[in-house]
C-alpha cells in the first residue's frame, strides 16, 4: 500500500490508542463499515468528501457507482470513504457524525447515499438532526442506539482526524480522489480514474 493512502486508512482511533484510552466498539465497527470492496484488492480508491459540498453530490450522483461497478465490484480495489468536512459548511460534522453512528449500525453507505441525494433539504437547516434521525429510522436503525451515539459525539475524534490526516497529504478541497499514490483534485471523471487506476496497476506488475 502507497504512504498517502496508508497515511489515510490509520484506524481514526489510533490517537486515543496512543493516549492508553480505551477505543469505543462503536467507533472500530464504524471504522470498517465505510470501506467496501474485496480484502484481496491490491488497490485502494478513497472519496476524501463533504457531505454538504455540492461538488462531492455531483461526484456522487455521476462517477461513485460506476467506480463501484467498474473497479470494487470487480474485486480490483477497495473503497473508502475519508471525511473532511469544509468549515464553510456548518452542517458538514453533524452529518459526519450522523453517518458514522449509522455506520456502528452496520449502515454508513446507505446514510451516505440518502445524505447526498437529500443535500438540499438537510444543507440550509439550522438544525439538521432531526432529519438525519428521519433517515436513521426510514433506513431501520435502532434508534436508542444512533440517539446515544450521538449524543456521546463518539464518532468526533475519528472525523478530526480524517479531516488532519487529509491535509498531511495535501487535500485542500473536496472533493479529492486518492487512487492508491494519485491524487486526483476536484470532482474527478470516471476517465480520470480509469486513468490513474491503469497507472497504478501497471506500476504493481
Amino acid at each position: 500500500m502507497r504512504r498517502t493512502v496508508a497515511l489515510l486508512l490509520l484506524l481514526a482511533s489510533a490517537p486515543l490508542a496512543a493516549q492508553g484510552k480505551a477505543i469505543d466498539p462503536r467507533v472500530t465497527r464504524a471504522d470498517l463499515a465505510r470501506i467496501e470492496g474485496k480484502p484481496t484488492a491490491k488497490h485502494w480508491i478513497l472519496i476524501v468528501s463533504d457531505f454538504q459540498c455540492p461538488y462531492c453530490k455531483e461526484f456522487h450522483d455521476k462517477t461513485a457507482a460506476l467506480v463501484r461497478k467498474e473497479f470494487v465490484q470487480t474485486g480490483i480495489a477497495r473503497l473508502a470513504y475519508i471525511h473532511f468536512p469544509l468549515r464553510i459548511h456548518p452542517n458538514a460534522v453533524p452529518a459526519a457524525e450522523a453517518s458514522m453512528c449509522a455506520a456502528a449500525q452496520g449502515k454508513f453507505w446507505p446514510f451516505h447515499d440518502r445524505l447526498f441525494a437529500t443535500q438540499p433539504r438537510w444543507a440550509g437547516e439550522q438544525n439538521p438532526e432531526p432529519t438525519y434521525q428521519t433517515f436513521a429510522r426510514e433506513l431501520g436503525l435502532a434508534l436508542p442506539e444512533y440517539e446515544q451515539c450521538m449524543r456521546d459525539d463518539v464518532m468526533i475524534p475519528m472525523i478530526q482526524a480524517d479531516y488532519q490526516r487529509g491535509v498531511q497529504v495535501g487535500v485542500g478541497s473536496t472533493p479529492t480522489i486518492l487512487v492508491d499514490n494519485i491524487k486526483l483534485d476536484g470532482n474527478a471523471p470516471i476517465g480520470s480514474i480509469r486513468r490513474a487506476m491503469q497507472q497504478v496497476r501497471a506500476a504493481a506488475r
